[in-house]
C-alpha cells in the first residue's frame, strides 16, 4: 500500500454514463460525478476543445492528469480504466491504451 491507501499496483475501471444526450460527442463542456474505488479517485471532465481530462488521485501519493481525445461511445457510455505499477500509470478509454506516464517509483 502507498501513503494514500491504494496498493502499489492495481487497476480500477468504471463506466461513465452520458449525463445528457450527446455528451461525449457535442462541443459543450461537462463534468462527471467522480468515481472512487480501492483508494483511487477518478475525475472526468470534457474540455472546451472537446478533449477529455482524466485526473487520478491516490496512486503513489500523487495526482496524475491525462488529456486525450474522446473515443466513439455507445449507449453504455465511456469505459475508463486506470492500471498502475511502480513503473507507470496507464489510461485506457473503451479498452484502448490511450496514454501512459512514468510513475517515478523505484
Amino acid at each position: 500500500m502507498n501513503a494514500e491507501g491504494a496498493p502499489s499496483e492495481g487497476e480500477i475501471a468504471h463506466w461513465f454514463k452520458s449525463p445528457h444526450p450527446g455528451a461525449f460527442a457535442d462541443a459543450l463542456p461537462c463534468r462527471w460525478v467522480p468515481f472512487s474505488a480501492s483508494g483511487v479517485l477518478l475525475e472526468l471532465v470534457k474540455n472546451l476543445d472537446a478533449s477529455l481530462s482524466v485526473t487520478v488521485r491516490g496512486i503513489h501519493g500523487r495526482t496524475f492528469t491525462f488529456k486525450a481525445p474522446i473515443p466513439p461511445c455507445d449507449a453504455r457510455g465511456l469505459h475508463v480504466a486506470i492500471r498502475w505499477s511502480p513503473a507507470s500509470v496507464d489510461l485506457f478509454l473503451n479498452g484502448e491504451n490511450t496514454q501512459s506516464v512514468a510513475a517515478g517509483i523505484h
